[in-house]
């Protein structure tokens, strides 16, 4: 079962994560695998959630052993960031080489992947379920959890700016509306599915 994918940053190739523990890359033009990022000492053990591609090539995944995996841009191998808690719902990379990761432990993570590891640069917290999903854009995101919480924050900081009212279940989808990311001034919009 394919769970999560994702695009390279020139489009030419696509990382997908499943539920065998092990993620994937294709080449986008021909369908030829190029490289399966999975080994003995490296990965996942439970099913691959979320990955996303940073700007220089490697590969940033989530899984519900609630490990993140920061793999090495042309070997078989990753970096372990082990801080959450709870399975991860979601990870996604800026074109600055930070990433966020939204988990089960109810709580998003901001890292400085920049020409490292992979550092935990803050810990966001607020949230009193699982956080389901997340949005960001420049300084701005908002993020979801089960029990239809929405919160607002300023990521460069860590604090919330604002607390979202009127969800009844849980969110299971956030989106920007067009041309109203949060980077731009003024309050933006967004599109939120769950409900259940």
């Amino acid at each position: 079962n394919l769970l999560c994918m994702d695009l390279s940053p020139d489009g030419a190739q696509c990382v997908v994560g499943s539920a065998d523990h092990g993620l994937k890359v294709f080449e986008v033009a021909t369908g030829k695998q190029r490289r399966s990022l999975f080994a003995r000492r490296y990965g996942h053990t439970e099913w691959v959630t979320s990955c996303a591609y940073l700007p220089d090539g490697r590969i940033l995944s989530g899984g519900m052993d609630s490990k993140l995996c920061l793999w090495h841009s042309s070997a078989v191998k990753c970096d372990d960031l082990l801080n959450h808690k709870g399975s991860i719902s979601k990870v996604m990379c800026n074109s600055s080489s930070m990433a966020v990761s939204a988990s089960y432990d109810r709580t998003l993570m901001v890292w400085d992947c920049g020409g490292g590891s992979g550092r935990c640069a803050r810990v966001l917290t607020g949230h009193s379920k699982p956080v389901m999903d997340f949005i960001w854009s420049g300084g701005s995101m908002v993020s979801g959890d089960r029990s239809g919480g929405l919160l607002a924050w300023d990521v460069e900081v860590g604090h919330t700016t604002a607390e979202l009212r009127g969800v009844q279940g849980q969110v299971s989808s956030l989106e920007w509306l067009p041309g109203a990311s949060g980077a731009s001034g003024g309050a933006p919009q967004l599109v939120l599915g769950g409900g259940q």
